[in-house]
């Protein structure tokens, strides 16, 4: 039962890392075309 919910815990960690990058990613999109025009 511990080890379901490390794993459970490990994979809502990776995805709140893979939005998180996500967002940052398009933030600096977003910034990269204001800085082009």
């Amino acid at each position: 039962m511990c080890a379901y919910m490390y794993a459970d815990h490990m994979l809502s960690f990776c995805h709140f890392s893979f939005a998180k990058l996500t967002v940052t990613d398009y933030v600096f999109v977003i910034l990269r075309s204001h800085l082009r025009h």
